[in-house]
């Protein structure tokens, strides 16, 4: 099996950056009402999926084409939840009167918030230690 590196991912078009998704994850809780009860459970909701998304993508190179082919509408519906998630994420926040363009920075690219859906399983991941 082939090895990676960031380097590796930084080499591909279109990424979300480490840099860059701690941007937008700043902007993203910057523009939210962490106290609100509905934010809070939405951004629970949120994060859950993250991990289960950034879990499958995760093995998502060491498995056979089989398993792919197995496994493919399984992480295809947590991404599309993942962004749904969001999506809801950003409503609260323009509810608000609260500045969104932090969503704009996705590009409407499923890549770009698959990148960011990893990126928040990454820091909840190195805070639950």
């Amino acid at each position: 099996m082939q090895t990676f590196n960031y380097d590796d991912f930084k080499n591909e078009k279109g990424i979300v950056s480490f840099s860059e998704a701690e941007q937008i994850y700043s902007s993203l809780l910057n523009s939210s009402n962490q106290l609100d009860k509905e934010f809070q459970e939405e951004w629970t909701t949120f994060v859950l999926l993250c991990v289960e998304y950034a879990s499958a993508r995760g093995k998502w190179l060491t498995l056979s084409r089989e398993e792919k082919l197995a496994n493919d509408e399984s992480r295809t519906v947590t991404h599309n939840k993942v962004i749904y998630q969001l999506k809801i994420l950003k409503g609260l926040a323009s509810e608000q009167g609260n500045d969104v363009a932090w969503f704009e920075q996705f590009n409407d690219d499923r890549k770009r918030i698959g990148d960011f859906a990893c990126y928040v399983a990454y820091i909840y991941a190195l805070n639950a230690r």
